[in-house]
């Protein structure tokens, strides 16, 4: 999802329930902000559900971005069509 206020949160806390290290590219999303504090309440949020926010310069420069190995690692585990 797009929207940090709606997809984005919903998804982020789920993960972030369920256990899994979570982070939300914040240059990568956009709040629909049908009230006008619903988006830093959306990052309060999850800031307080132990997500991290980054933005994708972050991940560019540190170099933790999704390799060409990462991503065939991961869709080997994809069951097959």
């Amino acid at each position: 999802g797009l929207a940090t206020d709606y997809c984005v949160k919903w998804t982020a806390l789920d993960a972030a329930s369920l256990g899994f290290e979570t982070s939300v590219i914040v240059d990568g999303c956009r709040g629909v902000g049908l009230q006008p504090d619903d988006i830093p309440r959306a990052f309060e949020e999850m800031m307080g559900a132990g997500i991290k926010l980054v933005a994708s310069a972050e991940l560019l420069l540190a170099g933790d971005g999704p390799s060409s190995s990462s991503f065939a690692n991961a869709t080997e585990r994809l069951p097959s069509t």
